[in-house]
């Protein structure tokens, strides 16, 4: 009888070493797999945020643009890091121009949606923005912004975004009339802008019938209103800020030297909201070329 307590208490004590075994060898992998993961997903991060794209390449200065999103996908919600380089100094220090030190214009690659934003700039110099696109596909970034003691600059860069959505808009060839949250604006010239000389952008704003006049907007980022002009085939970018005179309450002096299709936002600000306006127009070729002066603020 004792010998068979012993082999049975034997055998329980063996069974409890085994479970012990298997528990601690679980633990272990458990472990191991966490550490694995936080490792990978550190890896992933880093090289993430090291993903930036230089703009401008052949300049003195470089922007780079990065994010921690592995891909940027419709409908959600982006952050995105900008920073600007000096040869070896990072994060050059910028000059307000028109109330922010970066004008950041973000178009669709049909030049159907269009967005005007203002990065905040963070305290090691970088600057930080967020944007939400509203469907897939191709996106243009412009950066306006002046380094201290510099020349305006302009850098551009493309980006892809996944999603299912498209924005099936279609423009229309020409287009010189708007109607921007009630008030309609109408660009007065659009049928004589050529290529290679000065061209003049006259527009007139109404609301319910009547026309208005300079003391009826309110000043937008230290202008009266702002022009993005973009070109549809290359993608080139002015930015000008115009005046009112007399003839129009609208009036900006250009110069275009690619003919094509263009088009054009402006922004105004009235009854203490900012609204849009959109054109669309043709710039015919002039091949008597006019030496370009220097206008209004463009670049």
């Amino acid at each position: 009888m004792k010998n068979s307590n012993w082999k049975l208490r034997k055998i329980l004590m063996a069974i409890l070493i085994n479970v012990s075994l298997l528990a601690c060898n679980s633990s272990s992998a458990h472990k191991a797999k966490i550490s694995d993961m936080k490792k990978n997903d550190t890896t992933a991060i880093n090289k993430l945020q090291l993903n930036s794209k230089p703009w401008n390449p052949n300049s003195t200065y470089q922007l780079y643009l990065s994010t921690v999103n592995k891909v940027i996908e419709e409908g959600k919600l982006v952050s995105f890091q900008l920073q600007i380089n000096a040869d070896a100094k990072k994060n050059v220090p910028l000059e307000v121009v028109h109330e922010q030190k970066i004008h950041l214009i973000i178009v669709n690659d049909a030049l159907s949606w269009f967005h005007h934003i203002h990065p905040q700039e963070q305290a090691d110099g970088s600057f930080a923005i967020s944007e939400q696109f509203p469907a897939s596909g191709k996106y243009w970034l412009f950066a306006d912004y002046k380094p201290s003691g510099g020349d305006q600059m302009v850098s551009k860069m493309a980006i892809e975004v996944v999603g299912n959505e498209k924005l099936m808009i279609s423009l229309p060839e020409e287009k010189s009339f708007a109607d921007a949250d009630g008030y309609q604006v109408t660009l007065l010239n659009s049928k004589n802008i050529k290529t290679n000389q000065s061209i003049f952008l006259d527009l007139s704003i109404s609301k319910e019938g009547k026309l208005l006049e300079a003391n009826d907007l309110e000043p937008y980022l230290g202008a009266i209103a702002h022009i993005i002009l973009i070109s549809n085939d290359d993608k080139q970018m002015l930015h000008v800020h115009p005046t009112s005179t007399a003839n129009a309450l609208i009036h900006a002096e250009t110069y275009i030297s690619t003919p094509g299709k263009y088009r054009m936002w402006v922004q105004f600000k009235a009854d203490g909201q900012v609204h849009t306006a959109d054109f669309t127009f043709k710039a015919n070729q002039n091949d008597n070329k006019v030496p370009e002066n220097q206008h209004q603020h463009q670049h």
